[in-house]
């Protein structure tokens, strides 16, 4: 039992690393299995208004599923759904705009004052 047990342990080891999340540090929000930030593509402005922050992300995965992931995420992250795609917290409004270009699925997350 003793040898199961360190077996399972070390198998534990070897696959929690790859399970950990990415985040996008500009929002503080997790990034999605399958999608890769464009770094050089980010924007981030701050102003007395409040800021406005843009992260740009690509990859191989569908429409639907990003949508899915972000839905059930965001609010446990305490953003609230205001409408698709759209999510409010704190005086912010999170918006993200997904289109498909080159085989690639593009996700735009755009943070700016609700309002």
């Amino acid at each position: 039992m003793k040898t199961l047990l360190m077996t399972l342990t070390g198998l534990f080891l070897l696959v929690a690393p790859a399970q950990a999340e990415t985040w996008l540090e500009q929002l503080d929000i997790p990034l999605m299995d399958g999608l890769s930030e464009v770094v050089e593509a980010g924007t981030v402005f701050e102003s007395a208004t409040g800021r406005v922050i843009v992260v740009e992300t690509t990859g191989a995965v569908a429409a639907r599923s990003i949508e899915g992931y972000y839905e059930q995420v965001l609010p446990e992250l305490g953003w609230r759904a205001d409408g698709a795609n759209r999510f409010l917290r704190d005086g912010e409004l999170l918006a993200l705009t997904i289109s498909r270009a080159a085989g690639l699925t593009l996700v735009v997350f755009r943070l700016s004052p609700e309002g």
